[in-house]
């Protein structure tokens, strides 16, 4: 199921439709997301381009939190995330 999530969304994407998502998905959200909000307990923390924020190099809450994501092994994730890079990369071509 999430992978048939993932997989619509992606295609929405390619279509430069704009969305807002909320997900624990980091890896997929740095290959979808222009741009991203960290928020916490109804609080935002940090707001800009996906690859800043949502980057596990430095320190603080949300590096925590995105390695906590990232170490947690989804091998389904994992396998949308080929299709969806092939996908981006024709967007931006």
């Amino acid at each position: 199921m999430v992978s048939g999530v993932l997989n619509a969304i992606a295609k929405l994407a390619k279509q430069h439709i704009t969305m807002v998502i909320v997900t624990h998905e980091i890896e997929f959200a740095r290959q979808i997301a222009d741009q991203a909000i960290f928020v916490e307990d109804g609080e935002i923390l940090a707001q800009g381009p996906a690859n800043e924020i949502l980057s596990s190099t430095g320190s603080g809450r949300i590096a925590d939190f995105v390695n906590s994501l990232e170490n947690r092994g989804q091998p389904e994730t994992a396998n949308v995330l080929k299709g969806i890079r092939q996908l981006t990369s024709t967007v931006s071509k």
